[in-house]
C-alpha cells in the first residue's frame, strides 16, 4: 500500500489553466489560409496527455486551456514540412497568440521520365507507324524507312506490299502524288522528314465523300511529314559513275508551304534504273512485237516444226529481244503539285515524261536431246527498243458546302515505242552435220494516246447514311501499230533420206 502511494506522489497529477494559445496557418507559396490542418499540444512532461485541433476554412486553431508547465504546439499536414513551436511558462498569460505560422511545401525533384508513343497504332482501316520508332541510317530515303515497318516489304524493283496486298498509290500529307506512281516519294524523298507512315483501306473517292464503303479496298500509303519540316526547301543530289561507262545521277527538289506542296525530280542513267514509273507504252510494243513474231515463226513450217519439235527456240525469241535483259539508258523528269487554292478548292496534279533506250546483244548455244539424237543450236540476237512516256494528271475538289462535293479528275498518257530485233540460228548434229539455218528480223513501230476523265458528284442528306451520288467517266484510246516481220529458214536433207 506504501509503494502504490509513493508512485502517485511521483507522477502527479498535470494541472491546467485557464488560458487560450490561438494561431493562423498559412501557406508559404500562395499565401492563403490552409484548412483541414491538424494541430497538436504536446506536454514535455507527459507527451502521452495531448489534445488536438483542426483548422477551420480561415485556418484557424484555438485550444481554451493550457498546461501550467511547459508545452510545445506541433502542426502537421501532408505535403508541408512539419512545424514544432515550444512555449515556456515563465508567467502566467491569459492568451498566448502564435499569429500566422506559415507552412512550407515539400519539394522533391523526381528523376527525368520519357513517355514515347506507341509505335503501331491500328485504327479502324488504318495502320499508323511512328517514323522514329524506327531507326534507319543518315540520308535514307522512304523507301529504306518501309524496309523496316512490320508487315511493310519493298521488292527490288521497289514495289510496296502491305498486309500482302500492293500498295497502288502513295500520298503526301493527304495530297495524291505524282498519281498512280506508288514509288517516286519513296525513292526519293528523305526519311527524316517523315512523321508518320499510315497504310490505309482506301474504299475510293465515292466512298470518302459519301461515307459508304463498297467493294474491295485498295492499300493507300499516306506519308505525313513533321510539322517543322512541311515548310522550307529541301532536296538531294546523287551523282554515281563506274566502270564500263556506266553512270547514275538524280535530283529532286521540294518547296512545301503547309497546304502547298512543289516537287520536281528528275533522273538519268543507264543501269536499268528508273526512279519514275510514267507508264509501259514503250515496253508495250516491244511485248506486242515478240508475241506476233512468235506466231509467225509457227507458221513458216520448217524452222518452226523444229522449233516446236526440240523446244527451247521459242522461248529465246520472247526473251531475247529485249524484255529486262540488255542495258537500258533511262532519261526521266516529273513535277507533283498540291495547294488549297481556297478553303472550298483543293488541286493536286502531276507530269511526268520518261525516254527509254534499251540495247543487247546475245549468244546461245543450246543442245536438245531427242530419242538417240543430240541437236544443237546456235542463236545470236541483236536488240534494241526506244520508248517515249508523257503522263499528265490533274484532280480538282470543291467542297460546296458540309453536304455537298464536287471532283473533277482528267487525265492524259501518250506514249510510243520503236523496237527491232534480229536474230541468226543454226540446227545441227554431230553425226548428220547442219540440218538448218536461217534468220528472223522485225521491226515494231507503235504510238498509243490515252485520253480519259471522270467527274463525281455527291449529296450527304440530313438522315445520316444517305446519300445521292453521280459519277461519270469517259474514255478514249487508240493503238496504232506497225510491224515488219521477216523470216528466212534453209533446210538441209541428208542423203540417206533421198
Amino acid at each position: 500500500m506504501r509503494k502504490i502511494f509513493l508512485l502517485a506522489l511521483c507522477i502527479g497529477p498535470i494541472s491546467f489553466i485557464s488560458a487560450q494559445v490561438k494561431g493562423v496557418v498559412i501557406d508559404s507559396v500562395s499565401n492563403s489560409p490552409v484548412a483541414r490542418v491538424r494541430v497538436g499540444m504536446i506536454i514535455k512532461s507527459n507527451i502521452t496527455d495531448t489534445s488536438y485541433r483542426i483548422t477551420n476554412e480561415k485556418g484557424e486553431f484555438i485550444f481554451e486551456t493550457v498546461p501550467s508547465s511547459n508545452f510545445s504546439v506541433v502542426i502537421t499536414n501532408i505535403g508541408y514540412i512539419r512545424v514544432t513551436i515550444f512555449i515556456p511558462l515563465v508567467a502566467p498569460q491569459k492568451i498566448i497568440d502564435l499569429g500566422n505560422i506559415t507552412l512550407t511545401v515539400i519539394s522533391k525533384v523526381l528523376n527525368e521520365v520519357v513517355i514515347e508513343a506507341l509505335p503501331i497504332t491500328i485504327k479502324e482501316d488504318t495502320i499508323e507507324y511512328r517514323a522514329d520508332a524506327f531507326k534507319v541510317k543518315e540520308n535514307s530515303v522512304v523507301e529504306d524507312l518501309l524496309k523496316k515497318l512490320p508487315g511493310v516489304q519493298v521488292d527490288k524493283n521497289g514495289n510496296i506490299i502491305a498486309q500482302g496486298k500492293k500498295v497502288t498509290k502513295v500520298k503526301v500529307n493527304g495530297k495524291d502524288f505524282f498519281g498512280n506512281d506508288a514509288k517516286t516519294a519513296t525513292k526519293e524523298l528523305p526519311a527524316n522528314i517523315v512523321d508518320k507512315v499510315q497504310i490505309i483501306d482506301d474504299y475510293g473517292d465515292q466512298s470518302t465523300v459519301s461515307g459508304i464503303k463498297d467493294g474491295d479496298p485498295q492499300k493507300v500509303m499516306n506519308i505525313q511529314l513533321k510539322k517543322d519540316k512541311n515548310t522550307g526547301y529541301f532536296g538531294r543530289v546523287t551523282f554515281g559513275i563506274g566502270n564500263k561507262n556506266l553512270y547514275q545521277t538524280s535530283f529532286n527538289g521540294n518547296n512545301f508551304k503547309n497546304s502547298q506542296q512543289i516537287s520536281i525530280f528528275s533522273n538519268s542513267n543507264n543501269i536499268n534504273q528508273s526512279s519514275l514509273s510514267v507508264g509501259s507504252s514503250g515496253n508495250r510494243g516491244m511485248g506486242n512485237m515478240i508475241n506476233t513474231g512468235q506466231r509467225s515463226l509457227s507458221d513458216i513450217g520448217g524452222s518452226g516444226t523444229l522449233i516446236n519439235t526440240f523446244g527451247g527456240d521459242q522461248e529465246f525469241f520472247q526473251s531475247g529481244s529485249g524484255g529486262s535483259d540488255g542495258i537500258t539508258t533511262t532519261n526521266s523528269v516529273g513535277m507533283n503539285y498540291s495547294d488549297e487554292w481556297s478553303k472550298k478548292i483543293n488541286v493536286y496534279g502531276s507530269y511526268s515524261y520518261s525516254h527509254l533506250h534499251t540495247a543487247g546483244y546475245r549468244i546461245i548455244s543450246q543442245q536438245n536431246f531427242f530419242q538417240n539424237v543430240t541437236f544443237i543450236n546456235n542463236q545470236n540476237n541483236l536488240f534494241e527498243n526506244k520508248g517515249d512516256n508523257h503522263l499528265f494528271y490533274f484532280n480538282l475538289e470543291y467542297n460546296i458546302d458540309s453536304s455537298n462535293n464536287f471532283k473533277i479528275s482528267p487525265n492524259i498518257s501518250y506514249g510510243s515505242s520503236n523496237g527491232i530485233s534480229n536474230t541468226m540460228f543454226d540446227y545441227f548434229t554431230k553425226n548428220i552435220g547442219k540440218i538448218s539455218e536461217g534468220y528472223h528480223n522485225s521491226i515494231t513501230i507503235l504510238k498509243n494516246p490515252n485520253v480519259s476523265g471522270n467527274i463525281l458528284y455527291n449529296h450527304k442528306f440530313r438522315k445520316r447514311g444517305r446519300n445521292f451520288s453521280a459519277n461519270i467517266t469517259s474514255a478514249t484510246s487508240n493503238n496504232e501499230s506497225d510491224q515488219d516481220f521477216r523470216n528466212n529458214t534453209i533446210q538441209y536433207v541428208s542423203p540417206s533420206s533421198m
